[in-house]
């Protein structure tokens, strides 16, 4: 009895800091809809099974109850549980459905790639008599195909593929659950990180950073790739700091998943070669080996639909990068990164002097968008890294990592305060101000 009032009390508690640091929450799940917009029901309830549970547990009962969780709560089991959570606040939050241009032309080709073509013919454009007349016929999201009438999708190509697999497999249902699918991938794969540069527990604390990162928690519920490219990114770099052939194999196959879904994340596969490539020269050429079908596959993708191994749907790239914006950029985001995941996340810079391959994949990220068109979440690639690198940080005593322990201490402290900013900001700023800016 004693341990049903237990649970009642730290469930209603749960419910009060999540509506009191959301300012509500809705849940639906098919024709259940949940809403709760006031803290102070769950607070009473809570008080009063907190209390009555004293009442029947005793001070001898409640000691032995506080230890056994202890023992139970292990960092491991602690990433399990927050990535089931985060995948079924991604289910129950999904869009399921397409929305502005960009998820629209990830949806539609998803079809396309079911249909085993992605142009599609616009015969009626050579009828019209104005010029560059296909234009008018090619909604936002596609782009014209070169020396033909028809128009194909800008978006890589990854997104769609996998969203096709899980169409043909589950249904028109079961392919819009690959971005929460690989949202929890993502957390899962920055506690692995975590712990193979550190130990379960800075794993757990940085999981714990990401699940909770206002740009995550924005774009994990629609039909976008930035979610997906970043698993994947961390996936990679997880299997690059192993030590075996298969690892290295493993990290390429990760790496091409990465590039199909971005193709503009080439530069990171690079990086991670040339570190594997100082490391063990055999296992960069296994890595490059692996990574080098999903380049081919964009370049001859690229090729085929827009004249150009190097020309997407979006243009040139000389007309997406330039360093005319870099001021712009320089000057906006690492306001904005203050704004919504606090001046503690460039603590992940100093992860140099310890794990130099999540350095140098959090700087590449970085570069490589600092010159782009847009402002955007480009974050999302280099959540994992920074979160992971925060965390060795603030862990460190000295020269040495902080021996593991069953608390978190000051990072602990310093974890629960930045997850609380973030909710916080999740919920009264759209972080960081994605698609707000358009140069």
């Amino acid at each position: 009895m004693r341990r049903a009032v237990a649970a009642i009390a730290v469930l209603a508690s749960a419910w009060t800091l999540v509506v009191w640091l959301l300012d509500g929450l809705v849940l639906s799940i098919g024709p259940l809809r949940v809403s709760s917009h006031d803290a102070t029901r769950p607070l009473i309830a809570a008080v009063v099974a907190t209390i009555a549970y004293f009442a029947l547990s005793g001070p001898t009962g409640a000691r032995e109850d506080v230890r056994r969780i202890h023992r139970a709560m292990t960092p491991r089991r602690l990433a399990a549980a927050l990535t089931i959570a985060v995948l079924i606040v991604g289910l129950t939050n999904n869009s399921w459905g397409a929305g502005a241009s960009d998820s629209y032309s990830y949806v539609s080709q998803m079809d396309l790639w079911r249909t085993g073509t992605l142009k599609v013919p616009i015969t009626m454009a050579a009828q019209v008599p104005w010029p560059n007349a296909l234009a008018t016929f090619t909604p936002f999201g596609y782009a014209a195909v070169a020396d033909e009438m028809a128009i194909a999708p800008i978006t890589g190509p990854g997104l769609p593929m996998l969203m096709a697999l899980f169409k043909t497999a589950g249904g028109q249902m079961a392919a819009f659950m690959v971005v929460p699918l690989t949202g929890a991938l993502l957390v899962w794969t920055t506690f692995l990180l975590g712990r193979r540069v550190g130990s379960d527990l800075i794993g757990a604390s940085a999981a714990w950073l990401v699940a909770t990162s206002p740009t995550f928690l924005m774009m994990f519920k629609s039909q976008m790739s930035d979610v997906p490219a970043a698993a994947f990114c961390a996936l990679a770099v997880y299997w690059a700091l192993g030590t075996t052939t298969r690892s290295a194999v493993g990290a390429g196959l990760a790496a091409a998943l990465a590039i199909l879904v971005r193709p503009n994340l080439l530069p990171v596969a690079l990086v991670i070669a040339v570190w594997l490539f100082v490391k063990t020269g055999r296992r960069s050429i296994v890595f490059l080996a692996t990574v080098a079908p999903g380049c081919l596959v964009v370049a001859m993708l690229y090729d085929s639909l827009f004249g150009s191994p190097f020309s997407s749907g979006y243009g040139e790239t000389e007309s997406l990068f330039s360093l005319e914006n870099v001021p712009k950029t320089l000057g906006s985001y690492p306001r904005w990164l203050i704004e919504t995941q606090t001046p503690v996340v460039f603590a992940g810079l100093f992860i140099f002097r310890i794990a130099p391959l999540l350095g140098w994949t959090l700087l590449a990220v970085w570069a490589l968008y600092v010159a782009y068109l847009t402002v955007d979440a480009w974050l999302v690639p280099q959540i994992p890294s920074s979160d992971v690198a925060s965390d060795v940080h603030r862990n460190r005593g000295g020269a040495h990592l902080v021996p593991r322990s069953r608390t978190m201490g000051p990072a602990g402290g310093c974890n629960r305060a930045r997850c609380t900013w973030n909710l916080r900001q999740r919920r009264h700023r759209t972080a960081p101000r994605v698609h707000a800016r358009r140069r």
